[in-house]
């Protein structure tokens, strides 16, 4: 035991440092056969199991840190070796035999019930925050985390103004105009409508994720180089990438980023 100003007897303080390493080995055991599933999933439903096993994975990650480092604010010890935690975690072992998505699903969904919570002890936990659970106090803050919203951005017939940085601010989609060139901006001003590098401008000074292009002048149609003229107009002022919208095009939001204080900020750069 290490020393530690919190106001807690070292008695108490060793009983939660056992409890909390043995979860900390449960939710490393568990990450990993997680990881197993995200693997070697087939099936018709692949690629949504294959995206839903690796959210859940970046979910689990984090309160690994999250228990660890409670382990050692205690004064303790985080045992987080992957054969630390193979030795102490209550958990069945994975079976390495199955690919069904279904198999998988019932096989991590009984390795979360056999973490103590299922049924409707979840809509109490939710409800009060805390409960008890297998002997031990299971709280909200350790089986759950805020999910990050997605944001949608529409600038559309408007000229270059701070409206439009603070509508498309972080977007995950920033749909924009672009319905003219660069060499056109003064008709741009003069008609209410942005340029290609404009939009561009927007996106980087905003932060969006990804950017798509509509609304073009007819006039690049008969253009040698089309309507890329304007997404290397726009690709000049944002780093991230960038669509060019078609009639009926259908264009997928990027998937929602996982919840983290540290992680760096999208492509466009800093404003």
């Amino acid at each position: 035991m290490y020393k530690t100003k919190i106001d807690l007897s070292e008695k108490t303080r060793r009983n939660v440092i056992v409890i909390l390493n043995d979860r900390l080995s449960d939710a490393i055991d568990l990450q990993s056969q997680i990881k197993q599933a995200h693997w070697n999933v087939k099936g018709p439903h692949f690629i949504a199991l294959h995206q839903l096993f690796d959210q859940l994975h970046g979910n689990i990650e984090q309160h690994v840190d999250s228990i660890a480092e409670r382990i050692t604010a205690l004064g303790g010890r985080a045992n987080g070796t992957l054969h630390a935690a193979a030795g102490a975690s209550s958990l069945l072992p994975y079976p390495l035999n199955i690919s069904d998505g279904v198999e998988h699903l019932e096989a991590l969904s009984e390795r979360l019930a056999g973490l103590g919570v299922a049924g409707p002890d979840i809509g109490r936990l939710q409800r009060e925050g805390s409960l008890v659970t297998g002997g031990r106090l299971v709280t909200l803050e350790e089986v759950s985390e805020p999910r990050r919203g997605q944001r949608f951005a529409f600038v559309m017939d408007t000229r270059l103004c701070d409206a439009a940085f603070a509508l498309a601010d972080r977007a995950d989609m920033l749909i924009c105009e672009a319905t003219f060139a660069d060499t056109e901006a003064s008709l741009a001003r003069e008609y209410g409508h942005l340029t290609a590098r404009q939009a561009g401008r927007i996106a980087a000074e905003s932060r969006a994720r990804l950017l798509v292009l509509t609304h073009f002048s007819q006039r690049y149609d008969h253009h040698p180089r089309g309507v890329q003229l304007l997404a290397d107009e726009a690709a000049e002022a944002f780093g991230g990438p960038i669509v060019l919208a078609r009639d009926l095009h259908r264009i997928p939001v990027p998937p929602r980023l996982p919840a983290s204080p540290g992680r760096p900020l999208p492509a466009g750069g800093p404003r």
